[in-house]
């Protein structure tokens, strides 16, 4: 031992080990965090999860909503897709364009029938306005157009 390590604590390999400066008992933490940061510096940060939240939520919902949104403007188009497909048939086999129009209502409610004729085909468009969940308009019309062989005359 020499006299710079005279009264303090070694390791098994006799390093001298550092001391720390003795704190009052004033400043001491109560508790510590896991890493051992005392934790009333955390204090000061109180209640920022729940902000941090409330901001986030409504920027979550919004995308949500459009989502869902989105989901229901494909799944119209799909239903007239299906209703053109179906009135184009219904008219290539000679049927009255009413008989097609009811065809296609039935299959999308709320849309409307144009029929026209190109050479030896006989095309359906089907169309209607796209509305929100709630019945909110927005502005925006959907179509479908489908062709078919005009045999049936």
């Amino acid at each position: 031992m020499n006299e710079l390590s005279a009264g303090r604590p070694s390791n098994v390999h006799g390093a001298v080990l550092p001391v720390p400066a003795p704190i009052s008992g004033a400043l001491l933490p109560r508790f510590t965090a896991a890493s051992g940061v005392p934790l009333h510096r955390f204090a000061q940060d109180r209640g920022s999860v729940a902000a941090e939240f409330a901001v986030t939520m409504p920027a979550v919902l919004l995308v949500l909503a459009l989502s869902v949104g989105a989901l229901g403007a494909a799944v119209h188009q799909v239903r007239l897709a299906d209703a053109a497909a179906d009135a184009a048939r219904a008219l290539g086999r000679g049927e009255p364009v009413s008989s097609a129009g009811a065809l296609s209502a039935q299959l999308a409610p709320g849309s409307t029938l144009t029929t026209s004729s190109e050479g030896d085909l006989v095309c359906a468009e089907v169309s209607r306005p796209w509305a929100l969940p709630g019945g909110r308009a927005t502005g925006i019309r959907l179509a479908a157009r489908a062709c078919a062989l005009g045999g049936g005359r």
